[in-house]
């Protein structure tokens, strides 16, 4: 008996320090003039608490303020959360921990009629310590950021060239906790190149996934593998469809790339992807093309899969389009092993989701970020799109999933 008692103590502590798979919605309006929220970013700090970005929009979910909590990687109840900066801005979009727990945030803003890069820096009571909005004389907006070192972020931005009439990219490395460039390289041709995304790897290359636009509707997309200064080793040009609505890019540890470009028609519903495997010179290994999803971001495992998610689309009654948030699991050979839709079955709190199948309406949801935590499991967040019970009106709320590591509840 005492032996029994034993291995059933066991096995609960067991299952609270694993931490726990589900989903959670976070319910409460944390600000009634902003009661919509997207979770757009995570980071983690020293003790493996997750940092949460979002962004609270308006009612007409418009004008959104930045929100940012730290809630426990074990059960998803927040530790702390925060508006800091309780101005409009176009979106924020990432989140960084420094090693002294200051928090780094990284958005767009329009300033005198132009868009401008955003920076917050935070201390860890989620104060703002540095509010900085660069403001030039060129519009410019940051495509993607990521770290290039322990004490430097590298920013890839869309810079509008008054002078020549045309748009250029800006790889900018930064400190990590104020925007001071340490270097600046641009990128150009004879007609309008953007940045999509970007990523460094592990042999110290930095891929940037970009396209070239002309104006009159000639899109043709382009993958640039550049050393530490800058300098171009080479180019790459996809041959998929170039009527792409965003481009992700991603590195394994053996430096191969993985391309996602998606497409997307809301009016029929329809949506795909095409997910493209290069190796570390800019050989093409293997192309594959996913219908039926639009990804929103792509995350390497540590066990060398590939995590998708996004939305798909499903039909409701017969006449409502709904977007549903999906996550697909990838092997390298760029075959699914696992796909999963969000149901309200799946939900964690059974009240909420009582609620919601008696109150005969429907929900809605997105994925937008996905993190792989030191314990095997996987977090996914979005927005959980669900009715007010009390009134015809309906909120975004932010989600997160915790999965376990096959990618599973």
């Amino acid at each position: 008996m005492k032996k029994t008692f034993f291995y059933i103590f066991l096995s609960i502590i067991l299952l609270i320090l694993s931490g726990q798979t589900g989903i959670i919605v976070y319910e409460e309006n944390f600000l009634p003039e902003r009661p919509h929220l997207e979770i757009k970013d995570f980071a983690l700090d020293q003790n493996s608490n997750i940092y949460v970005l979002a962004n609270a929009y308006d009612i007409n979910f418009k004008n959104p303020y930045p929100w940012v909590a730290c809630i426990d990687a074990k059960n998803g109840s927040i530790i702390q959360e925060a508006f800091p900066l309780r101005e409009s801005t176009k979106e924020v979009s990432y989140i960084f921990i420094t090693p002294s727990k200051k928090v780094i945030i990284y958005g767009n803003c329009t300033r005198n009629d132009k868009l401008q890069p955003l920076f917050l820096c935070l201390d860890e009571n989620f104060q703002i310590n540095t509010h900085f909005i660069v403001s030039l004389k060129n519009p410019q907006i940051i495509s993607a950021v990521v770290p290039f070192s322990r004490d430097k972020n590298l920013i890839a931005q869309n810079i509008v060239d008054m002078e020549k009439g045309k748009i250029k990219i800006g790889l900018i490395k930064t400190s990590m906790d104020m925007y001071v460039p340490t270097s600046f390289t641009y990128l150009e041709s004879d007609h309008h190149l953007f940045a999509s995304d970007i990523t460094y790897s592990k042999n110290n290359k930095i891929i940037l996934a970009a396209y070239d636009d002309d104006g009159n509707g000639n899109i043709k997309p382009i993958i640039y593998c550049l050393d530490t200064t800058g300098k171009i080793d080479w180019t790459y040009y996809p041959s998929y469809d170039p009527n792409f609505n965003q481009q992700i890019v991603q590195v394994d540890n053996h430096n191969n790339i993985y391309l996602l470009a998606n497409y997307k028609n809301e009016k029929v519903g329809k949506c795909s992807s095409t997910l493209l495997k290069l190796n570390n010179q800019g050989k093409k290994i293997r192309e594959k093309v996913i219908d039926g999803y639009k990804f929103n971001g792509m995350t390497i495992l540590k066990n060398g899969k590939i995590l998708l998610y996004g939305m798909s689309y499903q039909i409701i009654d017969n006449r409502y389009l709904v977007s549903t948030g999906t996550y697909i699991i990838i092997n390298d050979n760029l075959e699914p092993t696992y796909a999963k839709s969000i149901g309200i079955e799946d939900l964690n709190n059974q009240n909420l989701k009582a609620s919601i199948i008696n109150s005969n309406k429907f929900i809605s949801s997105e994925l937008y970020e996905g993190m792989e935590l030191p314990d095997g499991r996987i977090v996914l967040g979005g927005r959980f799109y669900k009715p007010d019970l009390s009134s015809d009106n309906y909120f975004n709320r932010g989600m997160i999933l915790f999965l376990n590591k096959d990618g599973k509840f």
